[in-house]
């Protein structure tokens, strides 16, 4: 099978991750709206078998091959009329770096978003209030997301990362990090 190498046939497709809170999901809708990107949230989709992409992720993950996903969001994309494509993972739904390495390879570009354990906690419960949903609960909130934390903060990932807060601790305008995602899928 050929490659989906988004860097030879010019059609970006982008695996999101981070720690809930981070702004994965706000991200993306952000290159969906302004960049005619599909945004693919797998979280709040129900799943790879729901979103309809439970085969390509099956491959990716088991036989470490990301190139029958990468061609699976990018005809969905196309058949869209868009120029690019975003997955959101949900945050225990984890690359690690053998799946990061098979990724690239099929053509999928990782980034994580990167931020501060307590900045992202606050926004998740911002978000869940702004929701009318009760906030999640600290225990929960670490079980589900100190792996991801831990994975995404070793030095493996540190050329992956895309920081979504500034010095300020304020959340990074999502324009800007749109853009910083964009340079790193077409330099």
């Amino acid at each position: 099978m050929p490659t989906a190498d988004s860097s030879k046939n010019g059609f970006p497709v982008v695996i999101l991750v981070g720690i809930s809170g981070v702004g994965k999901s706000e991200l993306a809708r952000q290159l969906e709206l302004d960049h005619r990107w599909l945004h693919i949230n797998v979280d709040e989709g129900g799943g790879f078998e729901k979103v309809g992409l439970a085969r390509g992720w099956g491959s990716l993950e088991e036989q470490r091959d990301g190139a029958p996903l990468a061609h699976a969001v990018i005809d969905r994309a196309r058949s869209l009329g868009k120029v690019g494509a975003v997955l959101s993972l949900p945050s225990d739904c984890m690359m690690h770096v053998e799946r990061v390495r098979a990724a690239d390879a099929g053509g999928l570009k990782t980034i994580v978003l990167w931020g501060d354990w307590e900045l992202c906690k606050t926004a998740r419960r911002a978000r869940d209030q702004k929701a009318g949903d009760p906030p999640v609960e600290d225990e929960r909130y670490e079980r589900i997301n100190k792996p991801a934390y831990d994975t995404y903060g070793s030095d493996d990932f540190l050329h992956l990362r895309v920081d979504a807060f500034g010095p300020d601790d304020e959340r990074v305008a999502v324009a800007l990090t749109a853009r910083a995602v964009l340079r790193s899928v077409w330099p």
